[in-house]
């Protein structure tokens, strides 16, 4: 059993990481806001602070995030920050940044219906509809 003793130091620790602006603690605070209450902006914000200390996961993240807005100059810069990305690491490297944040995401309590809908059908190549029962397989999907 977890004592409740463990669970306020480690709340303290992370709260002293953020008001230290922690890169790591950056993105997992942006990642929280962001996908499990749909605080877009406010994660958005925290992901782009933890990329602008050089966190390269954050990098990544927010480049796969501005990709899919409706706002060109957003869609742009994460065109750029992926491109930086895949001409600073190789491949190899993407793919495990990949994993990490897949593993990430999913340990995150989800809320938000763009990422957790399990019912949604999606359409292949091929034009046949397809149900992704789970958030590993809309990821890889969409990844």
């Amino acid at each position: 059993m977890r004592s409740l003793r463990n669970d306020e130091n480690k709340a303290k620790f992370f709260d002293l990481c953020l008001q230290y602006k922690n890169p790591g603690a950056l993105l997992r605070y942006g990642m929280v806001k962001y996908f499990t209450y749909v605080l877009l902006d406010e994660g958005l914000k925290n992901i782009d602070w933890a990329h602008s200390k050089g966190n390269v996961l954050a990098t990544y993240l927010l480049g796969l995030l501005l990709i899919f807005n409706v706002d060109e100059e957003r869609k742009k810069r994460g065109v750029s920050l992926l491109l930086s990305v895949f001409h600073q690491h190789a491949i190899d490297e993407v793919v495990q940044l990949r994993g990490t944040l897949r593993d990430m995401i999913m340990s995150l309590c989800l809320k938000n219906n763009i990422v957790s809908e399990s019912d949604e059908l999606v359409k292949c190549d091929q034009g046949h509809l397809h149900a992704y029962d789970n958030i590993v397989d809309k990821w890889d999907y969409f990844a």
